[in-house]
């Protein structure tokens, strides 16, 4: 038999790495100690921090919730951090995303729970039926827009928007043609007669792919709405996490409106059991770290170098 020996470098390597996780592990124990209701809260705090960096204000104030947790923890901190949220906002009120008003609702949920006597169960409740109330009216949208149920919203996304151009790949839409599509859709809606009409590239497997997004959103949405609308069972807390996890990971791999998906994720660890925290958290960071890839401008920008975009 023969004996295979570690060279100075493979232990040099093995030192290195570990020195690493190490530092790593003694950065991340705090938050691993975390209560999901605390953790819920510094999610938000990196969301705003993420998403809304072109905001001074509030990604000071984010900043300082995340550097003294307790100040992260104060209700009268998140009436300011409200207050600069709408203020930053107001005078576009009207036509601004709708993640915007979510992370409003999500604010003020926060704000009211850390007044009351018992701010995790406050946080908990609050938590749910906004998730309750954000599917409720996705579902009632889609239900009530013909052009939803009869699969042209999908069409006009995957052919037309730039956030859709994977599933365009897989349906055999070439960049070329997507970008060419877009060109011609834009010329159309800025010179030519609004009564008139654009043929877009499209292939067979368009309709095919339009189909199945249309009736899986809504089947996964109303899934979610029901579980978190009804009273609390046996198995409630695993159905509810299960679906929301699914509708995140299938969602917003896709769609990538980054700002929804994150707070959704922050509502979702809100909801969270001790038992069960690991886990589930777990599932929520890989979400949160896949939807900033697919979202973030440099990594698509190397995709798309590599004609994978």
């Amino acid at each position: 038999m023969s004996s295979v020996e570690a060279s100075p470098l493979d232990d040099g390597k093995c030192i290195f790495f570990e020195s690493m996780f190490e530092r790593l592990n003694r950065w991340l124990s705090p938050y691993v100690k975390l209560e999901p209701f605390e953790l819920a809260i510094a999610m938000t705090l990196v969301v705003f921090c993420v998403e809304r960096h072109g905001e001074p204000q509030l990604l000071l104030l984010s900043a300082l919730g995340l550097l003294v947790p307790k100040l992260g923890r104060s209700g009268f901190y998140w009436i300011l951090m409200t207050i600069t949220h709408y203020a930053g906002h107001w005078e576009k009120f009207d036509s601004s995303g709708n993640h915007w008003y979510l992370y409003g609702y999500w604010c003020m949920g926060i704000t009211l729970s850390l007044f009351c006597p018992d701010p995790k169960k406050a946080l908990t409740e609050a938590a749910r039926w906004l998730i309750v109330l954000v599917f409720f009216f996705a579902v009632f949208w889609k239900v009530t827009s013909v052009e939803y149920i009869d699969g042209r919203y999908f069409d006009y996304c995957i052919l037309a928007d730039a956030r859709f151009t994977p599933v365009g790949l897989l349906c055999g839409i070439d960049g070329q043609t997507a970008i060419a599509n877009r060109d011609l859709l834009s010329a159309y809606i800025y010179l030519a007669d609004v009564e008139g009409s654009v043929q877009l590239t499209t292939t067979k497997w368009v309709p095919v792919a339009s189909f199945i997004l249309t009736w899986w959103t809504l089947l996964i949405e109303s899934a979610v709405c029901i579980s978190f609308g009804l009273p609390k069972r046996k198995n409630s807390h695993f159905l509810r996490q299960a679906l929301l996890i699914v509708f995140i990971y299938t969602t917003y791999s896709i769609a990538q409106v980054n700002g929804f998906g994150w707070i959704l994720i922050a509502m979702g660890i809100s909801q969270v059991k001790r038992d069960s925290k690991p886990l589930y958290l777990g599932l929520y960071l890989f979400a949160f770290i896949c939807i900033f890839c697919s979202t973030h401008p440099g990594i698509r920008g190397i995709l798309a170098h590599l004609n994978l975009l």
